[in-house]
């Protein structure tokens, strides 16, 4: 059984940080108020799955990096894990194309 995948509040600090994007100027981008990204930043509430691929749009960031394992899911086994680190494999060969395409 694949393990239902959790919205990775470290990841969207990690890229505003990155792209140098605030939480107005994300909020604005993506049509929400900035109230609504400090919600999702503090864990008060977790973005719906049209929101996370908006901010991963407006960051130009595949929405896959938001997704992750849940940190409490002790109950992984084997293929489990094997199948999350396929998964993240794809992702980074995916970034790679993406980046060789523009140049």
């Amino acid at each position: 059984m694949i393990p239902k995948k959790t919205f990775s509040v470290d990841q969207l600090k990690k890229y505003m940080i990155e792209k140098g994007i605030s939480q107005q100027d994300l909020a604005k981008k993506i049509g929400v108020i900035q109230q609504q990204i400090s919600f999702w930043i503090t864990g008060r509430h977790a973005p719906t799955l049209a929101s996370i691929k908006k901010i991963a749009d407006a960051l130009r960031i595949p929405y896959e990096n938001f997704l992750e394992a849940p940190k409490n899911s002790s109950d992984l086994d084997e293929k489990d894990i094997k199948i999350l680190k396929l998964e993240k494999e794809i992702l980074e060969l995916k970034l790679k194309l993406k980046e060789k395409k523009k140049n």
